[in-house]
């Protein structure tokens, strides 16, 4: 007994147990976490946060009065029509395209009691005057005019006076067959009107008067042929000549308010004629 004792004494120092207390022990139990302090773990975890797409891209559209502004101002110094409203009235429409003149006359005609239809009955002139244009360039404009209006009964062109003495007369005789072409390709309804170009005293790019008035003269000879060749019409202003030079401003090339208004008196009786035939 005594050994037996000395051997179990000996086996618990070595951390041995007898296999039968060891089967009436009970089992070994790994305790869970609670749902309580499950809970709280998840509370105190800062909540996952899906992050939220950016929103459309949305451009904004041209409001209506933008819109307008846009159709209205096609590159030129004056863009204008002759009624205050925004739609072309009934009766005849004009469009009177050409340089600073044809600017200048609008401005004028705007001040006048006759107004911006010269007094025309049934006839709605819409002016397109753009400072320093030249007949070379005439042609694009056009074109931006047949974008945003619908084609006019007659279309009135004053230009060349800004190329003489610069662009060789070859070459505007080939501008002017331009556009009679386009009128005709684009335009077959319309009446095209060669205006004739005005005399100066002073030219810009020559100091030798009576060449540039003969060079004035031929060109204005070869565009109111070939207009009215084409079916179109002629417009000349005899009574604008460099004997009076109060028609003139100071620079002797552009008109003065007289000579203004003579132009204008000009363009409505002749403009008259034309559309009530």
């Amino acid at each position: 007994m005594k050994r037996r004792e000395r051997l179990e004494k000996r086996a618990g120092e070595l951390g041995l147990t007898d296999k039968r207390k060891r089967r009436d022990e009970p089992p070994l139990v790994i305790p869970h976490q609670d749902n309580e302090v499950e809970n709280q773990r998840q509370d105190e975890a800062p909540p996952l946060v899906i992050p939220q797409q950016d929103p459309p891209l949305v451009i904004p559209q041209r409001d209506n009065e933008v819109q307008q502004l846009v159709q209205n101002d096609v590159g030129g110094d004056c863009v204008q029509k002759g009624t205050d409203d925004c739609s072309p009235g009934p009766g005849k429409v004009i469009w009177c395209l050409g340089s600073s003149l044809i600017k200048k006359a609008f401005i004028t005609a705007r001040s006048t009691r006759a107004g911006l239809n010269l007094g025309l009955d049934g006839v709605e002139i819409w002016w397109q005057g753009y400072g320093g244009l030249c007949l070379t360039q005439l042609l694009s404009k056009l074109r931006t005019l047949c974008r945003v209006r619908d084609e006019p009964d007659f279309l009135l062109v004053h230009c060349g006076g800004n190329n003489l003495g610069k662009t060789k007369l070859k070459e505007l005789r080939s501008e002017i067959v331009k556009i009679v072409d386009f009128k005709n390709t684009h335009l077959s309804s319309t009446v095209l009107i060669w205006s004739n170009i005005l005399p100066r005293i002073n030219w810009r790019y020559s100091d030798n008067r009576m060449a540039m008035d003969r060079s004035l003269k031929r060109l204005n000879s070869y565009g109111a042929k070939r207009v009215v060749d084409s079916g179109g019409v002629s417009l000349q202003h005899p009574r604008i000549n460099v004997q009076s030079p109060t028609l003139f401003q100071g620079d002797r090339v552009h008109l003065s308010e007289e000579g203004n208004m003579l132009f204008l008196h000009s363009l409505a009786s002749q403009l008259d004629a034309i559309v009530n035939v």
